[in-house]
């Protein structure tokens, strides 16, 4: 188990990212240009066809996992690597490799946030704004009740809870919930009737009750308090009027007919310092409805985090059946919700505290340039299709059967859940690292992504540190170590160059290594590609006579095509040095470095310190550097009008060395470090620095 050494200077991860391009290497400047499907072109005219071979050799434990969470096996019942699997790998290098558009590869996902505890006070205000959290309004101002359901159109519809003494909900403390002794089992408590024990001293100041509270209510935990599912209960119930007004909950029956009023009683489960449940009113019939946009039903789907599997265990599929929307149509199965309004959006979820949108999705992050239409390598390649056009790929892929007769290692288990792109410090480029104040979705026009995700090859198998909460743990029985694969993938009327680059993306640089299948951030899956074979086939000998053997073995001149390729980039595209492109470097970088777990892991929930610090990740560029790669090295000094490097030490504090950003938001970032700057100085000379 890693051992955390905090406070952390910069993020830790097991992966990293590619920088974006700053261009697209357009092959082709229309789909007429493109090589034609089912006309065989003479090696003569300056096309090729035929296939490589090659061999994957795992280096680590490898799973790629096939049917009942088992290793994949083919039609021979043999072990094999799916010919998706290599398909995708060989495609993401050579997108890479020849400077091709992420845009198709990136799914553009507007994703949405919840900003109660964060340390990044920007954000934290904008949450707050948006929904109405402020000192005097504990809960969420601008939030009401509601029940969705689908029409018999497909679309969800939001109708309001009736409003009773001016509130839609309320919100009721688990004690206060236990004294009045409601007689259903359905109810969920997250802890323990010890909780009704605490005495309230008013005597005392209120932050330091509030932490003696969370500090007994903590040893009040039900031990099942993470097994135990969400729950959302019919019930009745009356309501008292209190002195100032306002109205509270006084009796709940789990009989709809036992009390006055209807509603619905639910909790989305336990958390930390949490003790509220909610009771939200019956449906208000007459009231305004509410449509949900296409939009925002699918963000709300894809950033749900807890998905209901078909072969999850029992009280999974129970919590993620709580955060669902309805499937069946009709009023009839409405369910309780939470929602509140904004100018361009309706948020909505199934606590008050809700998830909002950002302003921004991921591909406002990615530069105009490379979201124009053109027609790059990879397009070439393996085919596109778009509203107007379609092109069929010229690569097929096999699948690689194991050739050694390896055998399966021993069970192991691990955690898969990890970081996604809604961990802006790390998924967003940074120019300057302020923990208080770090670019996010929300400042769209300025923020880019950091590029395109890569894990790090890894010196030896991580152990992973389980959760309590097993539901999350992964168990599988991955092939031992040294397992060979044996691939192929054919190819049809390439040019000299497309072939050239297919030989790099499948062989790479010498040393280089890779990833492949289940649990890569621990080091399981690592692989190296060896005994690349070409086969050209020569249509003489293939209708000269009836034989099988029409190819020619060109395995020795394949160092020769790559470099065809290299050269030809730099003359087609007027262009320096391929290799030398930051992204490409990068890319090395990542398949030639092997790290430690220490410095390749992510940080660890023992130290949840880690989480809240906001610091940023370092650039692959970065590490390569402090570990002396070769690929960290400006070897050839780009032009003008491509990516530059400076391989000079920076003197100035104030040269920014990251990834690119727009000129003007790093002009008004330096300048607004620099008057932060001049202000400490005028302070306290002594903690002056040059900036």
């Amino acid at each position: 188990m890693i051992k955390s050494s905090i406070p952390l200077r910069e993020s830790i991860a097991p992966y990293n990212f590619v920088s974006l391009n700053k261009i697209v290497l357009e092959r082709y400047d229309s789909k007429e240009k493109l090589p034609r499907h089912g006309i065989m072109y003479r090696k003569e005219e300056g096309f090729y066809n035929g296939y490589v071979d090659y061999v994957i050799e795992a280096l680590s434990p490898i799973m790629v996992c096939g049917e009942n969470k088992e290793f994949f096996k083919n039609q021979n019942n043999k072990y094999a690597i799916p010919a998706s699997t290599l398909r995708g790998l060989i495609k993401n290098n050579l997108s890479i490799l020849s400077l091709s558009s992420p845009v198709n590869d990136i799914k553009d996902t507007l994703f949405l946030y919840r900003a109660l505890a964060s340390k990044n006070k920007k954000l934290k205000l904008q949450y707050n704004e948006t929904i109405d959290i402020s000192l005097v309004n504990k809960m969420p101002g601008k939030v009401q009740a509601g029940y969705v359901y689908k029409d018999v159109s497909g679309k969800y519809i939001i109708v309001p809870a009736k409003h009773i003494k001016g509130k839609t909900f309320y919100s009721i403390s688990e004690s206060n919930l236990r004294r009045m002794n409601v007689n259903s089992g359905s109810i969920k408590y997250m802890y323990t009737k010890r909780i009704l024990d605490f005495e309230v001293d008013k005597t005392r100041n209120k932050d330091v009750e509030r932490n003696r509270w969370y500090a007994y209510i903590k040893g009040c935990e039900n031990r099942d308090k993470y097994t135990k599912p969400p729950y959302s209960i019919p019930i009745s119930y009356d309501i008292k009027q209190l002195e100032d007004g306002s109205s509270k909950v006084s009796k709940i029956d789990s009989n709809v007919n036992g009390l006055g009023k209807k509603g619905f009683l639910l909790c989305s489960g336990f958390v930390p310092k949490k003790s509220s449940h909610y009771l939200i009113n019956e449906i208000d019939k007459d009231s305004e409805k509410i449509e949900l946009t296409t939009e925002e039903v699918r963000s709300y789907k894809d950033n749900l985090t807890i998905k209901e599997k078909k072969d999850d265990p029992p009280i999974k599929k129970e919590k993620a059946k709580f955060y669902k929307l309805p499937e069946e149509v009709g009023e009839m199965y409405a369910k309780p919700i939470f929602f509140a309004k904004s100018d361009k959006y309706t948020y909505f979820g199934f606590t008050p505290y809700l998830r909002i949108f950002y302003n921004g999705s991921i591909h406002d992050g990615i530069p105009k340039i490379l979201k124009e239409e053109v027609i790059d390598y990879q397009k070439a390649l393996f085919g596109f299709a778009n509203n107007e056009e379609r092109y069929k790929s010229r690569l097929s892929f096999m699948e690689a059967e194991e050739s050694t007769g390896a055998t399966l290692d021993t069970e192991k288990t691990v955690i898969l859940g990890e970081p996604k792109a809604t961990c802006y410090p790390d998924y967003i480029n940074q120019p300057l690292n302020d923990k208080k104040n770090l670019l996010t979705y929300n400042d769209k026009g300025d923020f880019t992504i950091r590029g395109i995700k890569q894990y790090w090859i890894k010196d030896e198998i991580m152990d992973c540190e389980l959760n309590k909460n097993t539901d999350v743990n992964v168990k599988f029985t991955p092939l031992k170590s040294k397992a060979k694969f044996n691939g192929r993938v054919y190819f049809n009327n390439l040019n000299k160059d497309e072939l050239g680059l297919l030989l790099w993306a499948i062989k790479l640089n010498e040393g280089c290594k890779q990833n492949i299948g289940l649990a890569k951030p621990f080091g399981y899956g690592k692989v190296q590609v060896k005994d690349v074979r070409l086969s050209i086939e020569n249509l003489e000998e293939k209708y000269r006579g009836f034989t099988f053997d029409f190819y020619d073995d060109e395995t020795s001149k394949i160092d020769e095509y790559i470099d065809f390729y290299k050269n030809y980039v730099v003359k087609k595209f007027n262009c320096d040095k391929i290799d030398n492109y930051i992204s490409i470097r990068e890319f090395f970088i990542m398949k030639t470095l092997s790290l430690s777990n220490e410095e390749s892991r992510y940080m660890t929930l023992a130290h949840p310190a880690e989480f809240s610090q906001g610091v940023v990740l370092p650039t692959a560029l970065e590490m390569g550097k402090r570990k002396n790669s070769i690929y960290a090295r400006g070897i050839i000094k780009a032009s003008d009008d491509l990516q530059k490097e400076d391989t000079d030490e920076k003197e100035s504090k104030n040269v920014y060395d990251g990834p690119a950003v727009s000129e003007d938001l790093l002009k008004k970032l330096l300048e607004k470090n620099s008057s932060n700057y001049r202000q400490t100085s005028d302070k306290n000379s002594k903690k002056n620095r040059k900036r």
